[in-house]
């Protein structure tokens, strides 16, 4: 069977779920709370909305997401004295430990893809890649 680009981009889809899904487990988070910590940058104070933007969400399923995030400890909320109707977001200690730890899960399981490629092709697969995201 000759399988075409989209086949690959949904085996490959596939499978970065699954190690998506390991290292979530391993930290106690879903998909959607792993890609919240990942959109704060440490010691970034962001708004509700950018921050469901980044991720993705509408605006009344990132507010979902924050508040679980904020009763687990990893995100808090602050809401500017001067303005109620602004919000700010920022990781706790808690949650900046958690975002290293993805990271760090995430960076062995790209020395797991890369291991036993040259410079060259790795360059070539990042190359492609960014093709495919850019014509999505």
């Amino acid at each position: 069977m000759n399988k075409r680009i989209i086949d690959y981009v949904f085996l490959l889809k596939k499978k970065c779920l699954m190690e998506e899904g390991e290292i979530g487990r391993e930290v106690g988070l879903s998909p959607s709370e792993m890609n919240c910590i990942e959109a704060i940058g440490p010691g970034e104070s962001i708004s509700g909305n950018t921050l469901s933007e980044r991720m993705g969400l509408s605006p009344s399923r990132g507010s979902r997401v924050i508040d679980h995030l904020i009763l687990k400890g990893l995100i808090a909320r602050e809401v500017d004295p001067s303005d109620r109707r602004v919000v700010d977001i920022t990781l706790t200690d808690r949650g900046a430990h958690v975002k290293e730890r993805v990271e760090k899960a995430k960076r062995a399981c790209e020395a797991k893809i890369t291991a036993q490629m040259k410079s060259e092709q790795i360059e070539q697969i990042k190359q492609g890649l960014r093709v495919l995201v850019d014509v999505l």
